[in-house]
């Protein structure tokens, strides 16, 4: 399946960054309106709360793959007072509701989404984009997606200090940083392995 690449206009710089282990913040005063939803306080929702935020876009096939094989950690500790799993998506309220609202065909994202049965899409989505982007046909035939506005995601990499799509960060009940992931972990080599440290790192910090 050829799905679109990423591009970022005024040659801004998109790259997807090695493994990297952080302890050195803590979760930052980041408001932002929920898909079809009121604008919540970051801080307030991870209070108390082992906390996953993955960043993704509609766009980045690697996102998609990426959430497609994390999802299970919902499912796993939904029940769980002690944990919280919350997305955090470079796009409008409006691109969103098309990407799940619509099987369109024409669309390479849309159709991976339904590869990867995203259908059951069911984390919290934070919208952090007012302008989103748009999609721009190259002469040989492929498309290309441009962000209309690129300091919304400078602001958003220099808040979290992370850099490229997708990234996974997991902070403590005390809203300490201790994990940061740049990069699709399904490219590890062994996405079991990859879920199963998430997994135990999770397990530790809901047991404390």
């Amino acid at each position: 399946m050829k799905l679109i690449g990423i591009f970022f206009l005024l040659s801004f710089s998109f790259w997807i960054s090695s493994c990297k282990t952080k302890i050195q913040s803590d979760v930052p005063a980041f408001s932002a309106k929920q898909f079809n939803g009121d604008t919540v306080n970051l801080i307030d929702l991870t209070k108390n709360k082992v906390t996953v935020i993955f960043f993704w876009t509609t766009f980045c096939d690697n996102c998609l793959t990426e959430i497609s094989n994390i999802h299970f950690l919902q499912d796993k500790y939904k029940n769980n007072e002690k944990f919280s799993f919350i997305t955090i998506a470079h796009n409008t309220d409006e691109e969103i509701k098309q990407f799940f609202a619509f099987r369109d065909t024409t669309n390479s994202y849309q159709q991976y989404r339904n590869y990867l049965k995203l259908d059951s899409f069911d984390l919290p989505i934070l919208i952090a984009a007012n302008k989103g982007y748009e999609i721009y046909k190259q002469d040989d035939g492929s498309s290309i997606a441009g962000i209309k506005d690129t300091s919304e995601v400078s602001k958003l990499y220099k808040l979290f200090n992370f850099q490229g799509l997708p990234t996974t960060i997991i902070y403590s009940a005390k809203g300490k940083l201790v994990y940061t992931y740049s990069g699709p972990g399904t490219m590890r080599g062994n996405i079991e392995d990859y879920k199963l440290l998430i997994a135990n790192k999770i397990d530790s910090l809901v047991k404390n």
